[in-house]
């Protein structure tokens, strides 16, 4: 039963607010391009960005399903942040120390190079670069706090988190937290980045067609429902959307959101975040907000279950027991949002590897290349890996850590639809029981476990 202040929410998400999709131009009948890109959103959009930047005047065409930016691009949480999703200590035992110290180094730049961007090329993205705060509400949280600080340190990034203590934490967000402080981290508009992506490389000579569902995807060809394009470069930007056919490199996981109505300056005075820094905590079951540029509180976190064979199913989006705990959540870390009017909800899918680490890998034998796998944190991996694989497309060679990278694929059904969805309650379960005062425990341990 959908709870009394959601029921009158549009179901849409609010970065589509005053949003009029163009007229679509389908891909029919029999066309060539030097690259099609599949999937229209930060994916592909920065890597058609990048291509025309090194090799400009090739023909690149990108074939997408619905709309541009139908998929996670202009649904997420708006944080363009330097985030990994896994520990550096982790992914070192991988990579190597050096590589890994190198890659997190191109993440904390590049949340500057895309503000950077935006501005050079009058991409109105609302971006408000004031890092993100992290807050701390337990004694379990405290002790992931702590080791974060200790991997960043680890790696000769001490400068780039900090602790807070409960009265510098006052001064951005209200309540009695510590809190850590990360400055790498703008927020914006993901819609409005969407957009002007799109008609900036438009300007370039990129195609789109929109509306053109993708039924085979084979080496120099590209089959949709109405036509097919051949290509000697093929790349896959399909992120959950192409999950049932990645071979269980990737599962689709759903992430969901709520908008309140705009606030008045008297109830952010009870909230805080006064320049728009980004807002998180610690809890397992993942949480994210933003302050928007019409101050508005954007509120997002996980819980919706997996759908058995990775299946994608729209009604997901709109989940009323997952939407009412992140207005309870919502609420409870903010009492003063108990009246506030709540004008969006939505959700959709994201891409999530089993080591929980993105790659972009291309064939130059077959042309065939294939980026993603963020696990929600992809406004700026998008950035990163669409370059990285455009300078493997155009000189052959790029010294990005995560190239060719290859996660193990995740179990077989019906194993992989009882492990994600056992975790999902656990993480849940931990969460009450660290609310408590608990620290560790069995179900706490087996988390970790089902992660990593």
């Amino acid at each position: 039963m959908t709870h009394p202040r959601l029921a009158q929410a549009r179901r849409s998400a609010l970065w589509s607010v005053d949003h009029t999709p163009g007229e679509t131009s389908p891909l029919s009948g029999r066309q060539s391009a030097d690259v099609v890109i599949v999937g229209a959103g930060f994916s592909g959009l920065w890597t058609a960005y990048w291509l025309t930047e090194f090799i400009p005047g090739r023909m690149i065409r990108i074939i997408e399903a619905e709309r541009i930016g139908h998929g996670a691009s202009a649904r997420n949480g708006g944080w363009l942040s330097a985030l990994l999703p896994v520990f550096l200590t982790d992914l070192a035992a991988t990579f190597g120390e050096e590589r890994t110290v190198s890659l997190q180094r191109v993440m904390f730049e590049s949340v500057s190079e895309v503000e950077e961007i935006c501005r050079l090329h009058g991409i109105d993205a609302h971006i408000a670069h004031q890092g993100s705060i992290s807050l701390i509400r337990n004694r379990a949280q405290e002790a992931r706090a702590r080791a974060d600080i200790d991997d960043y340190q680890r790696f000769g990034f001490a400068s780039h988190i900090e602790m807070w203590d409960r009265s510098r934490t006052k001064t951005k967000v209200k309540g009695d937290h510590l809190s850590t402080y990360r400055p790498d981290c703008a927020v914006l508009h993901p819609r409005r980045l969407v957009e002007g992506l799109a008609e900036l490389i438009g300007d370039r000579g990129v195609i789109f067609h929109e509306e053109s569902r993708v039924r085979s995807i084979e080496v120099g060809r590209i089959e949709t429902t109405h036509g097919c394009v051949k290509a000697p470069i093929v790349v896959d930007c399909r992120e959950a959307y192409g999950a049932r056919s990645s071979g269980r490199i990737v599962i689709p996981i759903h992430s969901s959101m709520i908008a309140t109505e705009p606030l008045s300056p008297a109830v952010w005075d009870e909230i805080g975040l006064p320049q728009r820094e980004a807002l998180s905590d610690y809890r397992r079951q993942i949480i994210y907000a933003q302050r928007t540029h019409d101050d508005r509180l954007a509120f997002g976190g996980r819980g919706v279950g997996y759908a058995f064979g990775s299946r994608i199913r729209n009604r997901s989006d709109y989940d009323d027991r997952v939407h009412s705990k992140l207005l309870a959540s919502m609420v409870e870390l903010f009492p003063v949002l108990s009246e506030a009017g709540i004008t969006h909800r939505w959700g959709g899918p994201l891409a999530v590897p089993r080591d929980w680490t993105w790659s972009v890998t291309f064939d130059r034998g077959s042309g065939f290349g294939r980026l993603g796998g963020y696990v929600g944190d992809g406004v700026t991996s998008t950035f990163v890996a669409g370059r990285a694989m455009s300078r493997l497309i155009a000189h052959g060679t790029d010294d990005l850590p995560l190239i060719g990278h290859r996660s193990r694929r995740w179990e077989p059904e019906p194993l992989r639809w009882i492990g994600v969805n056992t975790m999902n309650r656990l993480a849940e379960s931990v969460d009450k029981q660290e609310a408590r005062g608990r620290v560790g425990g069995l179900m706490s341990r087996l988390v970790d476990v089902l992660i990593g």
